[in-house]
């Protein structure tokens, strides 16, 4: 199941040592302003990629586009309760 915003916020893409995903943050500009931010790290959370988008849905539609044929993670299946989620 690709990357959507019912699931955006616990599922990852990974290949090798890289993942895709999608956090959320403000604007610099205006800190009211939501942005959805498509990010490409490595193990050690090395940022080698990062797209700023306005709304959920562009972000999901981006990173499905881009690395939706790599393998893809649930992080919120790794264990049983909130502390054991690898999400956080």
């Amino acid at each position: 199941m690709p990357i959507s915003p019912l699931n955006w916020n616990t599922n990852t893409y990974k290949s090798s040592n890289l993942k895709a995903f999608i956090s959320i943050g403000a604007s610099p500009s205006n800190p009211d302003e939501v942005l959805y931010l498509v990010n490409l790290t490595d193990e050690e959370h090395r940022e080698y990629f990062q797209e700023e988008f306005e709304n959920l849905e562009s972000a999901c539609s981006f990173i499905n586009e881009r690395w939706g044929d790599w393998e893809q993670a649930d992080l919120a299946v790794s264990g049983s309760g909130c502390g054991t989620c690898e999400a956080h």
